[in-house]
C-alpha cells in the first residue's frame, strides 16, 4: 500500500478506547476532538469504536467515559462514524 495514494476503508477501535471506565475530562475531550477531526477530514473512511470491558461500568447505573464519547457523537452524528456498545450489523457499501 503506497501511504501517499491510498487509504483504508474501514478504521476499527476493537475495544479499550480508555483503561478504565472514567477517565480525565480534559482527556475524553480531546479524545472527541480528535476523532471528530479524523471523521470530518476523512469522510471516505468508515471509523467504527467497539466497547471492551475497561470502556463500561458492569454497574449500569453508572455512566462511563465510553458512554459519553458514544452520547457526543449520537447528538454530533457523523455520517462515517459508529460508536458501539452492543451487538450491531455494520453495512456499508463495497469498493
Amino acid at each position: 500500500m503506497n501511504p501517499t495514494k491510498e487509504k483504508p476503508h474501514v478504521i476499527v477501535s476493537t475495544g479499550d478506547l480508555f483503561d478504565k471506565a472514567t477517565i480525565r475530562n480534559n482527556t475524553l475531550l480531546k479524545t472527541i476532538k480528535i476523532v471528530e477531526q479524523a471523521a470530518l477530514a476523512n469522510k471516505d473512511i468508515v471509523y467504527v469504536f467497539i466497547a471492551g470491558n475497561h470502556d463500561v461500568f458492569k454497574d449500569s447505573s453508572l455512566v462511563s467515559s465510553f458512554e459519553i464519547f458514544k452520547q457526543y457523537f449520537e447528538k454530533n452524528k457523523q455520517p462515517n462514524l459508529y460508536v458501539l456498545t452492543n451487538e450491531f450489523v455494520l453495512n456499508y457499501p463495497k469498493y
